[in-house]
């Protein structure tokens, strides 16, 4: 891709954003859903509905045919569409909703409060997957409101200005990703003041550890496995699914037993590949909510 068409299209993207925070000024939500949904068409560029595919035959392996992966993709992307709109609402609010209008559902809150007994702080092991964007609101109506998502910037400076500002808006808590790459210690620190550190593990990333991922193997961070060693602290699979009737179910599992063997970096990969074990169970359970839109195959 040339630098001008790069240019263009994230040009583009920061004005669809643009025009759809203004659309909700004026159109219900249910308008404004269809609306989108029927110019997803044209928004969505095809690359992204390929992406999806792709992740979906890696998923599925050879067990559904190509009209289904077709099929399945498509209702990702309205999902994706679906979620994007509510949190257009939520930024119209200029606050998120309380705990009656947002959960449905709490699984293993008990883990999590047993974990947070060690003052170690908890690293909260996840994946794009449900209601990812806002897992810090949905934690924090659960009552664990010191938590924060580690998430990557966007690319273009300015989209990622609005971004920054939205989500400072309606209370999203979050730490950028270059930051936590220069500033590890803050990571620490963070945990050692009994924080939940939000790590979406299931992103490519290039110079990371090479595991396998649904049966491909993945360059993944190795942050979880060496921050939890460093630390000490429990790693605990966390994630907010989006149930039928719109509401969140907040399913918190058991920690992950860690392997400490002293050998660092024999430890690290191991406990990675135990991480993304765990990630592809998940996925493989929700896999009409898991966005599968980048290209996580390319080693």
């Amino acid at each position: 891709m040339s630098i001008h068409s790069n240019t263009l299209q994230k040009s583009l993207g920061r004005f669809f954003i643009e025009l759809s925070l203004a659309l909700t000024r004026i159109l219900p939500k249910t308008t404004f859903r269809a609306l989108l949904h029927t110019l997803s068409a044209v928004l969505i560029p095809k690359k992204f509905k390929e992406r999806a595919k792709t992740s979906l035959r890696i998923l599925y392996g050879d067990t559904v045919e190509d009209k289904t992966l077709d099929k399945k993709a498509k209702e990702l992307i309205e999902f994706f569409l679906n979620q994007a709109v509510e949190m257009a609402y939520y930024c119209k609010m200029g606050g998120m909703p309380a705990y009656e209008d947002f959960i449905e559902d709490i699984s293993g809150k008990e883990y999590l409060e047993e974990a947070l007994k060690q003052q170690k702080g908890v690293i909260a092991l996840t994946a794009h997957i449900g209601n990812f964007t806002m897992l810090t609101h949905t934690l924090t109506l659960a009552g664990f409101p010191n938590c924060a998502t580690i998430m990557r910037e966007q690319s273009d400076v300015k989209t990622e200005k609005l971004f920054t500002e939205l989500r400072t808006e309606i209370g999203i808590k979050w730490i950028n990703e270059n930051e936590s790459k220069s500033n590890v210690l803050a990571l620490v620190k963070f945990l050692k003041k009994n924080g939940i550190l939000i790590m979406l593990s299931d992103q490519r990333l290039i110079g990371g550890v090479k595991v396998r991922f649904l049966r491909r193997e993945k360059l993944t961070a190795k942050g979880p496995a060496a921050l939890a060693l460093r630390v000490g602290c429990p790693v605990l699979p966390i994630y907010s699914i989006v149930t039928s009737n719109g509401k969140n179910h907040l399913v918190i599992k058991p920690p992950i037993p860690l392997i400490k063997t002293g050998d660092t970096g024999k430890d690290i990969f191991e406990n990675t590949q135990i991480f993304m074990d765990e990630i592809g169970n998940i996925i493989k359970e929700h896999p009409d909510q898991w966005y599968a839109f980048s290209r996580w195959w390319r080693v």
